[in-house]
């Protein structure tokens, strides 16, 4: 019985001898976040990290809220997610992902990039590789957003592609040809496209709004 107090006494005074050392530590700020490592930044505005994080510097790392601070990262422009890894004994790591832009709309007012949920990019995310959504007149909200979909769908390998919203709909220009796709099916119908294009020689335009129809129309 006696061994096993004093084994019991010793670990008591261990764990108190750590405690303290630890609270010592603490107060000398020896936990205190000093350095920040971030991955994933890419074109993301950096200043606009910096101002998320900068509160947290000097403050003991048990007491970050990671969580949190993931959250506010996620509210800078073109963030897409955004985790917090606190590395002892004054370290943290943040590793960002960041927005794919799908589509650049072109207004009279300007070009804008946009991710496939219709949500606006920063101007950084402006790429001369990502397809066209040219308008004149705001877009009915739910066409856009077809249109956004329908373009990401598409992909970044069509240069020459550009995708016009109007009173018809959809309609897709391919150098000098333009396609007529209406306001649904909009993937189905391009597949349908595939299949016909091989008659489209000569042809100004090809309206594929009929079900199973592909109406050839020459300007002269």
């Amino acid at each position: 019985m006696k061994t096993r107090a004093l084994g019991v006494s010793i670990v008591s005074v261990l764990v108190l001898a750590a405690v303290l050392a630890f609270r010592w530590a603490e107060r000398d700020g020896r936990f205190d976040l000093e350095t920040v490592f971030v991955t994933g930044l890419g074109c993301c505005d950096t200043t606009a990290v910096a101002e998320v994080i900068q509160d947290a510097f000097g403050v003991a790392l048990h007491s970050i809220d990671t969580d949190s601070l993931a959250r506010e990262l996620c509210s800078v422009p073109g963030v897409s997610a955004a985790s917090v890894t606190l590395i002892w004994p004054s370290s943290a790591h943040l590793e960002i992902t960041l927005e794919n832009a799908a589509a650049v709309l072109e207004t009279p007012s300007g070009r804008v990039a946009v991710n496939r949920f219709c949500r606006r990019l920063p101007e950084a995310w402006m790429s001369g590789d990502l397809p066209v959504i040219r308008f004149s007149t705001d877009p009915d909200t739910a066409l856009l957003a077809s249109a956004v979909e329908f373009t990401h769908w598409l992909g970044e390998n069509r240069e020459n592609t550009v995708v016009i919203l109007d009173s018809t709909g959809v309609n897709v220009m391919e150098n000098d040809l333009t396609i007529l796709l209406g306001s649904e099916m909009l993937e189905e119908r391009w597949v349908s496209w595939g299949l016909v294009s091989p008659m489209a020689t000569g042809a100004d335009q090809v309206d594929l709004r009929f079900r199973g129809q592909a109406v050839f129309r020459r300007n002269s």
